[in-house]
């Protein structure tokens, strides 16, 4: 009787510690203020996605999960799979040999960093995070950001012909997977010349859509107004490879002018 209760006690304990690890990996990214998490843990590897948007620089974000990831007591094999607005974008695997030679001070983390899978192809990530509820989303969440914008024009050495300097807040809101929103104004600093540079105006109001298409394609739909005083549609599509090295893409739209520089605004035919 005493040794069937102490079986059964390992096996609760064990399985307490299967549970206990997606736990950790999904509290660890939380408190990372990591966006989008949704963690699974299949056939001895746990697949964690997550969203790097806190962070300035998506690399930067990736590295700083990694490092904390990698210091949870036996974990086993991760497989990370990073997200841009809600879209998979790049899967990287850290085996547990792995982790085990860096908590155990045979190896650096940037040999870590050097020995790790890292691949485009995220299919296989993706399928195994099918039908995990996703936490920390994003969607319907604002930021503001502000863009500085400068503008230096000489037609001879000498000479400085054009020059101005604005601020340029914008409103971003992620809307659904991969939608996102954008609606900016550009605010004047300093200008030698009349007219655009000069007064208060719109910038970028846009609506992006983008796509991860297959395996190894990706496109976009966009629409609204531009830079460069330009209004219309655009859309594109690409092939990217596997280890990310090279990429073909092509894109294409129709456009016509936008201008909105005071109480004025002035449209053209999207004809071009």
């Amino acid at each position: 009787m005493k040794r069937n209760v102490s079986i059964a006690a390992v096996f609760l304990c064990g399985i307490s510690l299967l549970q206990a690890q997606p736990l950790r990996v999904s509290d660890t990214l939380k408190e990372l203020k990591m966006e989008n998490i949704s963690v699974v843990e299949k056939k001895d590897t746990i697949t964690a996605a997550f969203e790097t948007s806190t962070y300035r620089g998506i690399y930067n974000g990736i590295g700083i999960a990694i490092r904390h990831l990698a210091a949870i007591p036996e974990i086993p094999t991760l497989q990370l799979l990073i997200l841009d607005n809600a879209l998979p974008q790049l899967c990287i695997t850290i085996p547990a040999e792995l982790i085990q030679k860096y908590q155990s001070g045979e190896c650096s983390l940037g040999e870590v960093y050097r020995n790790m899978g890292m691949t485009t192809s995220t299919r296989t990530a993706v399928n195994r995070l099918k039908g995990i509820k996703r936490k920390e989303n994003s969607f319907g969440k604002v930021d503001l950001v502000v863009y500085p914008s400068v503008m230096l024009v000489n037609n001879v050495t000498y000479k400085l012909y054009k020059a101005a300097l604005e601020l340029q807040p914008a409103l971003e809101m992620q809307l659904w997977k991969g939608a996102s929103l954008r609606m900016q104004v550009s605010l004047p600093i300093v200008s030698n010349e009349d007219g655009k540079w000069d007064c208060v105006r719109l910038g970028f109001m846009t609506l992006h859509q983008d796509f991860r298409l297959a395996n190894h394609w990706k496109g976009y739909l966009a629409g609204g107004s531009f830079s460069n005083d330009r209004q219309g549609l655009a859309a594109g599509i690409g092939y990217f490879s596997a280890n990310g090295r090279w990429t073909v893409e092509g894109g294409g739209g129709i456009t016509g002018s936008s201008h909105f520089y005071g109480s004025e605004w002035k449209m053209s035919k999207w004809g071009r």
